[in-house]
């Protein structure tokens, strides 16, 4: 899936092509992020975002982060059977922006996942869409 951007500049028109595998939703899953290199304590927070590929999260400001930082992450998903799923996965930490000057977003790609936990994220992030838009008609 690609997506395209023009960004108007002065004097010329720049594209930007973003590449992506997986669709990506907005949702808030309750996650466990811990450091591979002790660099900081262990802490919970939710998600802003989640896809196949990666999730982008909100982080504590007393953390520094560097790109590339390895994490482990541990993920809690309610199913709708009401039993929670929890799956762990390694990442590396993309980009890290301040968000309405106040929130820190931190964007982590997945580098180790197991086939069957990515196809859990992809299905439910396609349930999550398909449940969004049934409300949409409905309204």
């Amino acid at each position: 899936m690609y997506l395209l951007w023009q960004l108007k500049n002065q004097t010329k028109v720049t594209k930007k092509i973003q590449r992506r595998q997986f669709v990506r939703i907005e949702t808030a899953i309750d996650i466990a992020i811990h450091p591979l290199d002790n660099s900081f304590t262990a802490f919970t927070t939710v998600t802003n975002d989640i896809s196949g590929g990666g999730i982008s999260v909100i982080l504590p400001d007393h953390i520094t982060w560097d790109a590339d930082k390895e994490v482990d992450i541990w993920l809690a998903f309610a199913e709708h059977t009401g039993k929670m799923r929890y799956l762990n996965v390694k990442a590396k930490t993309v980009l890290v922006k301040k968000e309405k000057s106040t929130v820190k977003i931190g964007s982590f790609q997945f580098t180790t996942i197991k086939k069957h936990d990515q196809q859990h994220i992809i299905r439910y992030c396609f349930e999550k869409q398909r449940e969004r838009r049934k409300k949409e008609m409905s309204v």
